[in-house]
């Protein structure tokens, strides 16, 4: 479309709906971003207040579990039965000294308070600023459930009568004409806790009369225990009274911007608090749910009963807007503790950042047009001879003239770099030159070294063809030009033979180096020593440490083959285990007893070791380059399966080449496209029969 339109009208067009692009781009992700900042800050926020509110909602309430529990050991530790006035003691005492109790009651179970007593209930609760205590009992309860003789039933009314005459000065909790209305046993305060036998809360209540209280409370019940006959029985529960005016306080004292709002839900949906004064212990979340067709708020509910804790998308039951609701469970009564979050208010800054930012968006794109007019004409000029200059660049003429500039602006850096450009250009390609030169020489000089270090072992098989004693069989792959793995073997005299592996540390030239001064002199010393593997190791050791600067080691496994005896002579110096497969196919490691590498302690010991070998025995000899192979999940080859490699094979049907062969055949297979890591280096001697010599 701009194909023909001049190159101010072309940039102006391309940058200026580039820009908006990008800045459309970057302004959604801007509110994106900044969206999902607010909101997790909302949610952090929400999770803060609400958790801090549930916790101390739960200290003020365990407060109060506490105080109950404390009372109920008091009058489980009185010895004898319950005396209402030691209750009235102990009960009295505790509510002076906790304000925030408004009422304590002991209940106790048919005949538990007093063998003559169906019912006994004290209660101590405060009015005006007094602890008021009441008692309810059952003084008329039938004769027939005794089974007292008439003198002992004499003897007890006395003693009740005795012990009981001060009741006569407190009125029977809910009495009215004689009737006994407050029936305690059939109150859930009492049954609830009595049949679990356990503490609980229960639910809020209006308390209009029966525990002369005219306000909300909740009642935390604890059984009460007594030891009969060395068995532990309920014999009542004491229940403590809480006015609930603080928690409702508390829980309305939340506010969220203007319209956020909180409330609390009983353990079975019941509205606790809420800024709706009508639903507070008129309606449950449910009614309320099915009056307004919410079905969300229904499934919300559930969740808030099951005791869960969530932070979701909700409109507000006050104002029908958007927002987040932040529940929580209080663990313990099991109600839930619930705060609405507005959407619209707590949005309000990044809505109105994002406006501010699209007014910028559009005068900046308007203040760039201006600008790019005057640009493009200063860079069109000074370009088209650029150009041409480039195209003769880019035919390969380097001797083109491209002349520097003076101005600093892109234009003049342009034409600069371009002309540093070419000059570097032309000074690349010949260093170029050279270096590949260099690094052919390099690679030739590696290809000889290789040559001259894999020319000092020997590669020639099978090694002794005139001897049937044995078959010997040895490789080396070295993981780079030139390797630290070594092996050599040679006879000693007529009956013996000499043979060993090696591995120097490190790789490259100077493992190589290090191998080959310690091939030589490995040879040289045993030629000298004679039979002894342990004198050889130590002799080689001890000329090795001496003046090792570079602190290079060798580890070694040097051994000793009588072919007429079948005898193996060895020590080891710190080198990998070698396998022992018997001529019946037992295949095993060979215990070595542990020795240094050469070259790190030039006093190290080491010691001689033998075992006997019989026709069809084989010994197996390796560097860590097998065990130590990893494939392309960086699993590594391990000992185990080398081990489990030379099980699987049928040694009897393969020589000992195509037995080293296969082994490793087998770690490729296992490395796949994994590159050698490491030199990798096998030697196989079996013995076949004894000499004759």
């Amino acid at each position: 479309m701009l194909k023909n339109k001049s190159i101010m009208t072309s940039l102006i067009f391309t940058v200026i709906t580039t820009v908006m692009i990008l800045f459309s781009a970057i302004l959604g992700y801007n509110y994106w971003v900044s969206r999902e900042i607010v909101v997790n800050g909302i949610e952090k926020n929400a999770n803060d207040i609400i958790e801090g509110t549930a916790n101390e909602i739960h200290a003020i309430l365990q407060k109060f579990e506490t105080i109950t529990e404390t009372a109920a050991d008091l009058l489980e530790d009185v010895d004898g039965f319950f005396e209402n006035e030691q209750q009235n003691q102990i009960l009295r005492s505790i509510a002076v000294n906790n304000p925030g109790v408004f009422g304590f009651s002991t209940s106790y179970e048919p005949y538990a308070f007093h063998p003559n007593r169906y019912y006994f209930s004290s209660y101590s609760y405060r009015e005006d600023g007094e602890v008021v205590d009441d008692f309810e009992d059952d003084p008329y309860a039938p004769e027939e459930e005794y089974d007292d003789s008439e003198e002992e039933a004499e003897e007890d009314a006395a003693d009740s009568e005795e012990d009981y005459e001060d009741e006569e000065e407190y009125e029977y909790l809910g009495e009215e004409e004689g009737d006994y209305e407050y029936l305690y046993n059939y109150r859930d305060y009492y049954q609830i806790p009595l049949e679990l036998e356990k503490p609980m809360w229960s639910e809020p209540y209006f308390d209009a009369g029966d525990g002369g209280g005219n306000v909300v409370m909740s009642t935390y019940s604890v059984p009460l225990y007594k030891t009969i006959d060395g068995e532990r029985k309920i014999m009542g529960i004491l229940a403590t009274d809480v006015s609930l005016g603080w928690l409702r306080d508390m829980v309305s004292s939340i506010q969220i911007a203007e319209t956020g709002y909180s409330f609390l839900i009983s353990s079975n949906g019941m509205m606790v608090v809420h800024p709706n004064e009508e639903w507070v212990s008129n309606e449950t979340i449910f009614t309320i749910a099915k009056n307004l067709g919410d079905d969300e708020l229904r499934t919300l509910g559930k969740d808030m009963v099951r005791g869960e804790k969530a932070f979701v998308p909700r409109k507000s039951l006050v104002t029908q807007k958007d927002g987040w609701l932040a529940y929580i469970p209080l663990e313990t009564t099991g109600w839930s503790l619930s705060i609405f979050f507005p959407k619209a208010e707590l949005m309000a800054g990044v809505t109105k950042l994002t406006k501010t930012m699209i007014i910028i968006g559009i005068i900046g794109s308007m203040i760039l047009a201006f600008f790019i007019v005057l640009i493009s004409r200063a860079i069109t000029t000074p370009i088209r001879k650029l150009v041409t200059k480039t195209k003769e660049l880019a035919k390969g003429n380097l001797n083109i003239q491209i002349e520097k500039r003076e101005t600093k602006n892109e234009v003049g850096i342009l034409y600069n770099s371009f002309a540093t450009m070419k000059d570097d250009l032309k000074k690349y390609i010949k260093e170029l030159t050279d270096t590949t030169a260099a690094k052919e020489h390099i690679e030739s000089e590696l290809n000889v070294a290789h040559e001259i270090q894999m020319s000092m072992i020997p590669k020639i098989f099978p090694a002794f063809p005139e001897r049937e004693e044995i078959d010997l069989y040895a490789i080396l792959k070295s993981a780079k030009e030139v390797g630290g793995d070594l092996y050599n073997f040679f006879m000693l005299d007529d009956d013996n033979l000499c043979f060993f592996i090696g591995d120097v540390s490190g790789k490259g030239v100077p493992a190589s180096l290090f191998m080959a001064v310690s091939n030589t002199l490995i040879e040289t010393i045993a030629r000298e020593e004679g039979h002894n593997p342990r004198n050889i190791l130590t002799k080689i050791n001890k000329q090795i440490s001496d003046g090792n600067d570079t602190c290079m080691f060798v580890t070694l496994l040097f051994c000793i083959f009588n072919m007429k005896t079948g005898e193996l002579s060895y020590a080891n110096g710190g080198h990998n285990p070698p396998i022992i497969i018997n001529k019946k196919g037992g295949v095993e490691y060979l215990a070595l007893k542990p020795g240094v590498s050469i070259g790190i302690d030039p006093d190290a010991i080491y010691h001689n070791e033998k075992l006997t070998m019989k026709p069809g025995d084989r010994i197996y000899l390796y560097t860590d380059g097998v065990t130590e192979a990893f494939n392309t999940k960086g699993e590594e080859y391990s000992e185990a399966k080398l081990l489990e490699t030379m099980q699987n094979m049928e040694h009897e049907k393969l020589n000992v080449k195509d037995a080293v062969e296969n082994v490793l055949e087998s770690v490729k297979t296992f490395a796949g496209e994994e590159p050698q890591s490491d030199d990798i280096t096998m030697v196989m001697l079996e013995y076949i029969t004894p000499g004759n010599s």
